[in-house]
């Protein structure tokens, strides 16, 4: 885990992101959904998954445009995040 999304962890992550994540990936995956990608602004985070690829992309909003922040896969990001 890099340096990014354990600041994502600590300094975002608390239950009511947590709720909203969750309902996000659980209403993405109920059938006959037809999210393909989905983008959560937080604070300080932006979280990005794209469901077609199983892909989660965290990035810091203070940080410029060019640093790709932290890419997992929807797996790793659901466990690590507890949703």
């Amino acid at each position: 885990m890099n340096e990014l999304f354990q600041r994502f962890l600590s300094e975002e992550l608390n239950e009511g992101a947590r709720e909203l994540l969750r309902t996000g990936v659980l209403s993405a995956q109920e059938p006959g959904a037809v999210t393909c990608i989905r983008e959560f602004n937080f604070n300080l985070f932006d979280v990005l998954i794209d469901f077609e690829t199983r892909v989660v992309v965290v990035q810091d909003v203070l940080l410029p445009e060019t640093d790709p922040g932290s890419v997992m896969s929807l797996d790793e990001f659901r466990s690590l995040c507890g949703i």
